[in-house]
């Protein structure tokens, strides 16, 4: 694991220090060179934050095995990719054993994420995310990014990179969170590019319940709308009048499901059930338990009594 979070002003000895990039540098303007890196890497998993301002050309080759995101920061500058202009609300997704070909200009403001090949395919089995898209490409994709998404990605990237990459527990935890966001998002970009038509609304909410449902990973309403591309009000109205409950009644109902199908399946009664509640983000044991029991009707160890009793017939 390696962590870095500096700023230069001189170039030659920015050069020097992110030479673990591969990639090779070029100042193509005079006096008005800075560059701030913000950059967390595992054996897995990387996530940078760059920011450059000067005329910069950037140049090199990917580590073999290795797939990367690169998203734009919201207001920065356009810049060239292999003499294309790429603009600031365009998700680049490069596949393995890519080159790099870029000018960048001032307010230069990007986020790279990199992770391995096989990394990608346990997002795959873990969250069915990405079979329409990975392996489907040999060339560079461009998709569109929207604001809202974009606005909680870099919520997200930035917490990490400042906070959560310090604690092993919670690094691993965000890490997951994290990509599964991204992948969920590029999963409806992918269809809706390739498709060449918007969503209807309707979609979107199918989509929108289909995640809630089936994915084990927990989004908060912003997040959940930004990924399908829909307003929480519009969201709510569609909960309230469908399943006559707000959006957060039906997550919270769902979690609730999940953790009484875990209960049921789970042999292993070593596994507390403050671990499999914390698992879908019940903290307070007290008041999941009254969740639970005015969901089913009785409460967690009464369920799991019960489930332990008809298992010893």
């Amino acid at each position: 694991m390696a962590y870095i979070n500096a700023y230069f002003n001189d170039f030659e000895q920015y050069n020097d220090n992110v030479g673990d990039w591969d990639l090779t540098y070029r100042l193509l303007s005079k006096n008005d060179f800075s560059a701030n890196i913000n950059r967390f890497s595992s054996e897995t998993f990387s996530l940078a934050r760059l920011r450059l301002n000067g005329t910069i050309e950037h140049k090199g080759q990917a580590p073999s095995n290795t797939i990367s995101f690169v998203i734009p920061k919201l207001n920065s500058t356009s810049f060239l990719f292999h003499n294309k202009r790429i603009a600031t609300d365009t998700l680049l997704i490069l596949p393995k054993n890519h080159s790099l070909d870029v000018v960048s200009h001032n307010d230069y403001d990007i986020y790279i994420v990199n992770i391995t090949e096989g990394l990608a395919k346990e997002i795959i089995t873990q969250f069915s995310l990405g079979k329409n898209w990975l392996n489907s490409f040999n060339n560079v994709q461009q998709l569109h990014l929207t604001k809202a998404f974009s606005v909680i990605f870099h919520q997200m990237a930035d917490k990490f990179l400042n906070i959560e990459y310090k604690d092993e527990k919670k690094r691993e935890s965000s890490i997951s969170h994290l990509n599964s966001f991204l992948f969920t998002y590029i999963d409806g970009a992918y269809l809706e590019n390739k498709n060449q038509s918007q969503k209807s609304t309707e979609n979107k909410l199918g989509k929108a319940v289909s995640i809630i449902n089936n994915q084990d990973e927990l989004y908060s309403i912003p997040q959940l709308c930004a990924l399908v591309g829909i307003s929480e009000r519009s969201l709510l109205y569609y909960f309230k009048e469908k399943y006559k409950v707000s959006t957060s009644e039906y997550i919270k109902a769902i979690r609730l499901s999940k953790v009484k199908r875990d209960l049921f399946i789970l042999k292993d009664e070593k596994i507390t059930i403050s671990t499999i509640a914390k698992k879908y983000h019940f903290w307070h044991m007290g008041q999941f338990a009254k969740d639970f029991k005015k969901q089913f009707g009785i409460t967690p160890t009464e369920y799991r009594n019960e489930i332990s009793d008809l298992r010893k017939k």
